[in-house]
């Protein structure tokens, strides 16, 4: 028996009109009489609630209709893959929106602990001619600076701050870089040295480019120098811990 014939019978059954069944699941005359003719089908909410008023079990209202029973299917799957879909949809808003959301708090407080440090960034021909538009701390003839970072409000920049002090004095650059290793550079007045050093203002044995006579008058040069440097390069690496 058809789902049409099932709903034919139960209407005769409790002797209602087409116009009295279909007011009872708020639908018209003609939707009733277009199930009965099995040109349409009731929603699934409207089985459930026909099921509910009778006492029928939707197994028994749809056991031999194999056309219904398809297109109850059909809708179950469709609704399934609807809902993941949907799920999907609302993950990647609810990430993205996580995500920008966080990039603008990350962007408009990325130089906070500069600031705290006591550098500063002033928009004024001066500053920009001497600090080339860094983040800049001047103590004792040294200037420790700050490179502002390219990146923008919608991405997020983990890498440390590299910091670079520049002794006036001495003419000299120390940098300390993303990974808190530390270069000294200089210039003679033949050659220019960029060199690996130590905390302690010692050339590492990482600098495989020079050669013997090279190294020898680097190794001169740090031990003149050393009394200058390790304070620079103590004041350098607490700076640079407080940036990142």
């Amino acid at each position: 028996m058809n789902l049409g014939t099932m709903i034919f019978q139960l209407r005769k059954q409790q002797q209602m009109t087409q116009e009295d069944f279909g007011s009872l699941f708020h639908v018209s005359r003609q939707t009733v009489s277009n199930w009965e003719n099995e040109k349409s089908y009731p929603d699934l909410k409207t089985l459930i609630h026909i099921s509910d008023h009778f006492g029928i079990s939707l197994d028994v209202l749809l056991k031999e209709d194999s056309i219904m029973i398809k297109k109850i299917d059909s809708y179950r799957k469709y609704k399934r893959g609807f809902l993941v879909f949907l799920g999907l949809i609302l993950i990647i808003v609810i990430s993205a929106s996580v995500y920008f959301a966080y990039c603008k708090y990350s962007y408009s407080h990325m130089y906070d602990k500069i600031l705290e440090a006591g550098f500063s960034k002033e928009i004024s021909e001066d500053f920009i001619d001497r600090y080339q538009g860094y983040y800049a701390l001047t103590e004792d003839n040294v200037d420790y600076l700050v490179e502002p970072k390219s990146s923008s409000k919608y991405e997020i920049n983990t890498e440390n701050f590299p910091l670079y002090a520049r002794d006036n004095k001495n003419d000299t650059l120390l940098t300390i870089d993303e990974n808190g290793n530390f270069s000294l550079f200089y210039k003679t007045k033949d050659e220019n040295y960029d060199v690996s050093v130590d905390k302690n203002g010692n050339l590492n044995d990482t600098n495989n480019t020079l050669d013997e006579k090279e190294k020898a008058a680097v190794n001169e040069f740090l031990s003149n120098y050393q009394e200058q440097l390790v304070p620079i390069i103590n004041r350098s690496f607490d700076l640079w811990n407080q940036i990142n």
